[in-house]
C-alpha cells in the first residue's frame, strides 16, 4: 500500500471523526422555538382565515416573539374591508365580527419595553353561508311579545321607588380597589341581591364599566344580601352583607376573589336562563332556554359543560366555553337531522354574538352550516345564584 493511499484514508478517518462529533453535538441541541434567541420583535398576526359573516372571530397575535421572552404590548388596528369594531385592541387576542361579506385585513404591532416595533397582517375572508332550503322546518319558538326573564330581571336598589319609609333604607357604597398581578382592573358587572332571592337580577352597571379607584353607591331596603361582582378577564368577587340603615360600604378586592379555575368559572356564569332571538326570511324568532345549576366535566372535549333544556320544545341543550375562539356556545339539537349552534360572549346580561343553522343527512354525517344569523338584542341572560 503507497504511502498516499494510508495518507488519503487517515485524512478521511479524521474527518468522519469531525463530522460525527458535530452531529453528535447538534442533537444535543433543544429545536423547539423557545432554544432560540430573538435579536428583534417579530409580530405574528395568526394565519389568514376563511370565515362566515356575524359569527365572532378570534384575532390571535399570542405567537409573537421578543428578545429573551420579554413582555410586549400589543395594537390591533383594521387596514382594510368593511369598517368593524375590534374589541379588545390593546390585548393579543382581539375579536371582531364582521356583518358583510368581503375581506377585512387587519394589522397587528407589537412593541417591546426598549420601543421596538414590529408589524404584521391577517387577512379574514368573509363568506356567505351555504343557503338553507324552504323544506328546512324551523324548531317551535316563543311568540316574540313573550319574554320569560322578564320577572328575573329585577333591580334591588331602587329603594327610592319603594314605598319604605325613610328609617329603612340603606346607602350603600361599592368601592373597586381590585388588582390582579399588578394590575390595576375595572369590573364590568355589578349584581346585588337580597339573600332569599334564586337569581342575581340586573346588572347594575347596564353597559358602563366601573373603573379602578371609582365608587358608586345605592339607596337600597335594610337587609342581608349577596354581592357579586365580574371584572374585565371574567375574574368573580363574591360577598354577603348585612346591610343596616346607615351607611355601609363594600371594597371590591381581591380577599373577595372565588377562587377556581378559569375552566369552572365559564361554565359556572352559564348557569340560569337564556332568551336568544334572531330573525330568519324576515321572521323573528324568540328562544328560551333554562340551564341546570350543575357543571359537568367531559372528558371527550376537555370542557366543563352545562346542560339544559329549551323552554318552547322540551329539547336537550349543552353549553360550554370554547377557549380556542373565546367564546360560548350552545348547542340546541331538536331533531335528528336539525340543530341551532349559538356563538356568543356574555357582557353583563347582555349575550352578543350568531347562530348557525346546521343539517346533516344522517346521524353519521358531520353537521353542515347552511345559514348564519346575528343575535338580535332581546337576547339576554340572568343567572341563577349558586348559594356559597
Amino acid at each position: 500500500m503507497s504511502n498516499n493511499t494510508i495518507r488519503r484514508r487517515t485524512l478521511f478517518f479524521f474527518i468522519s471523526l469531525l463530522g460525527a462529533a458535530y452531529l453528535l453535538s447538534c442533537s444535543q441541541v433543544d429545536k423547539s422555538m423557545g432554544a432560540f434567541v430573538f435579536r428583534d420583535v417579530v409580530a405574528y398576526a395568526g394565519a389568514d382565515q376563511r370565515r362566515l359573516q356575524y359569527l365572532p372571530i378570534d384575532l390571535d397575535g399570542s405567537g409573537s416573539k421578543s428578545p429573551e421572552g420579554q413582555s410586549l404590548t400589543y395594537h390591533w388596528n383594521q387596514i382594510a374591508g368593511p369598517e368593524t369594531e375590534i374589541r379588545r385592541a390593546n390585548t393579543a387576542r382581539a375579536a371582531v365580527t364582521p356583518s358583510e361579506l368581503g375581506e377585512y385585513v387587519f394589522e397587528l404591532t407589537a412593541t417591546d419595553p426598549a420601543g421596538t416595533v414590529s408589524t404584521d397582517q391577517v387577512t379574514l375572508s368573509i363568506v356567505p353561508a351555504m343557503g338553507i332550503g324552504s323544506d328546512y322546518v324551523m324548531a317551535d319558538a316563543l311568540p316574540p311579545s313573550v319574554d320569560p326573564l322578564v320577572d328575573l330581571f329585577v333591580s334591588y336598589v331602587l329603594a327610592s321607588d319603594l314605598d319604605t319609609h325613610s328609617d329603612d333604607r340603606v346607602q350603600f357604597e361599592m368601592i373597586n380597589n381590585v388588582v390582579h398581578e399588578g394590575d390595576q382592573l375595572p369590573l364590568h358587572a355589578l349584581y346585588l341581591a337580597p339573600v332569599s332571592a334564586d337569581y342575581w337580577g340586573i346588572n347594575l352597571l347596564a353597559n358602563s364599566s366601573f373603573d379602578w379607584g371609582q365608587s358608586l353607591s345605592w339607596e337600597v331596603v335594610s337587609g342581608d344580601y349577596d354581592l357579586r361582582a365580574l371584572d374585565s378577564r371574567g375574574g368573580e368577587y363574591y360577598a354577603r352583607i348585612g346591610l343596616a340603615p346607615s351607611m355601609d360600604l363594600w371594597q371590591i378586592n381581591s380577599g373577595s376573589a372565588i377562587s377556581e379555575s378559569p375552566g369552572l368559572a365559564r361554565a359556572r356564569s352559564l348557569i340560569g336562563r337564556m332568551r336568544l332571538g334572531f330573525i330568519h326570511n324576515e321572521v323573528e324568532y324568540v328562544f328560551a332556554y333554562e340551564l341546570q345549576p350543575f357543571v359537568h366535566w367531559n372528558s371527550a372535549n376537555t370542557a366543563f359543560e352545562v346542560r339544559g333544556a329549551s323552554q318552547s320544545d322540551n329539547a336537550p341543550v349543552v353549553a360550554v366555553f370554547d377557549p380556542s375562539a373565546g367564546l360560548y356556545r350552545l348547542t340546541h339539537t331538536y331533531s335528528s337531522d336539525k340543530q341551532y349552534r349559538y356563538l356568543f360572549e356574555i357582557r353583563g346580561d347582555q349575550v352578543h354574538g350568531a347562530i348557525e343553522l346546521r343539517y346533516r343527512n344522517s346521524e353519521t354525517d358531520a353537521w353542515d352550516v347552511i345559514d348564519v344569523a346575528p343575535l338580535s338584542p332581546v337576547s339576554r341572560l340572568v343567572n341563577r345564584k349558586i348559594r356559597k
